[in-house]
């Protein structure tokens, strides 16, 4: 699921738009994953990340504090302290 909130947040689209979602599940069983969308904001890193949560095996995935870190330390630097 955070791959999934994560790709749409970047990318401002549903990875799976226009399909059922028995289609969605189906196809998701199956090992089929929506391709990466072409948007300045979803890098290549964040693909990778999202590719991360997507992993099969649910103990190989990325935790949401892990993504969460990952999306602040590229997005959101650190604001240099002020000097006393």
């Amino acid at each position: 699921m955070t791959s999934l909130i994560t790709s749409q947040i970047f990318s401002g689209n549903d990875p799976f738009s226009g399909d059922l979602d028995v289609t969605v599940i189906r196809r998701v069983l199956k090992g089929v994953r929506p391709s990466q969308p072409d948007h300045a904001r979803l890098s290549d890193r964040m693909w990778k990340m999202v590719n991360a949560c997507w992993r099969d095996v649910p103990s190989r995935r990325m935790k949401v504090g892990e993504v969460v870190a990952l999306i602040e330390r590229d997005h959101f630097p650190p604001v240099p302290e002020r000097p006393s």
